[in-house]
C-alpha cells in the first residue's frame, strides 16, 4: 500500500498511522515539492509547497533535528530535493 492516495483533481489523502503534523511530542513537517499547478490540484493538508529546485529557500522556522517529508509524484523530485539538503 502507498503512503498517499491520490485521485485526480481531487487533495490527496494521508492514508499513513500518523497525520502530518508539528505536535509537541514530534516535530514533523511534509513538504510538496512539486509545481505550483500541481499543488493547485490537491496537496495534503498541512503541507508546506516548496518546489525542488527552491528547496534551500526552506524556512529557518523548521529547526535541524525535525523530521522533514518530502514528496512529489514520482519521487524523482523529491530525492532531488533531499541530495540538495543534504549537501
Amino acid at each position: 500500500m502507498n503512503i498517499f492516495e491520490t485521485t485526480v483533481a481531487t487533495p490527496a489523502k494521508w492514508v499513513g498511522r500518523e497525520t502530518p503534523s508539528r505536535t509537541a511530542e514530534r516535530l514533523l513537517t511534509v513538504i510538496d515539492v512539486r509545481t505550483e499547478a500541481e499543488w493547485d490540484t490537491g496537496h495534503l493538508e498541512g503541507a508546506l509547497h516548496i518546489e525542488w529546485q527552491d528547496i534551500l529557500n526552506i524556512s529557518s522556522d523548521i529547526q535541524k533535528d525535525e523530521e522533514i517529508f518530502l514528496y512529489c509524484r514520482s519521487g524523482n523530485r523529491s530525492g532531488k530535493a533531499t541530495n540538495i539538503l543534504i549537501q
